[in-house]
């Protein structure tokens, strides 16, 4: 399997992370006031400074009544829950680069694409993970083009993850279990409709990979889909 190459940023990433960098510098006296430690738990299991920063937070417990009772983990970037911040949800205390709503969805969806890069390794056996991740962003791009919608961030990974497994599958020539209970001869207009856009969309990949992929996959794709693009 190909080697992960997390660093291969965008020109835009980069300049955001050099702005975090300038807005997120830490006054090197406040390690010796805060008696920050290299630990992460004391004797009594509490956990301990061990390092100062206002970009994030991990919430592993909450306190009630003076017991630490453990929870559900909360990662927290400049003060917004990152599940929140996947969902597209922003708020006033975010960095003013982050309000612009074009530098939000293209912020969500780098992580979108960074939280799903390594479960679509784990399941490519040849194909560069990386590579096909870009070639599955323009794909769902090219839906969202046509169709005139804004598909939510769960169905983008959704969408990232089966689109890219599929790409696989079918140059091997598996095929999936769910395949045979798709229904290829009884389907409705919009249903055609939504396999020839899909050809349209999915042309340069299937040029690139010599591949064709049949009606049934596209259908697989449709039922994905068909809640968002029926409205």
């Amino acid at each position: 399997m190909s080697e992960i190459n997390l660093m291969n940023h965008s020109k835009e990433i980069i300049n955001l992370a050099k702005r975090c960098e300038q807005n997120g510098s830490i006054d090197t006296d406040l390690f010796a006031k805060y008696d920050v430690k290299r630990g992460l738990r004391d004797l009594n299991g509490k956990g301990v400074l061990a390092g100062l920063t206002e970009i994030s937070e991990i919430i592993s417990y909450t306190v009630v009544d003076m017991d630490m009772k453990p929870c559900d983990g909360r990662l927290y970037y400049r003060g917004v829950n990152v599940e929140d911040l996947v969902n597209g949800f922003t708020n006033p205390s975010f960095p003013e680069f982050m309000l612009n709503k074009e530098n939000v969805r293209e912020f969500t969806n780098d992580i979108i694409k960074l939280f799903t890069l390594k479960g679509v390794a784990s399941r490519l056996r040849f194909l560069n993970p990386e590579v096909v991740m870009q070639e599955v962003d323009q794909v769902i791009r090219g839906y969202e083009n046509y169709y005139h919608v804004q598909l939510p961030n769960f169905l983008r990974i959704n969408l990232f993850l089966h689109t890219s497994i599929m790409i696989e599958r079918v140059l091997v020539k598996e095929e999936s279990g769910k395949i045979d209970s798709i229904d290829t001869e009884g389907i409705n207009e919009e249903s055609r409709k939504f396999i020839e856009v899909s050809k349209d969309i999915f042309k340069s990949i299937m040029m690139k990979y010599k591949i064709e992929i049949s009606d049934a996959e596209y259908l697989l794709l449709y039922q994905i889909l068909q809640s968002v693009i029926q409205k």
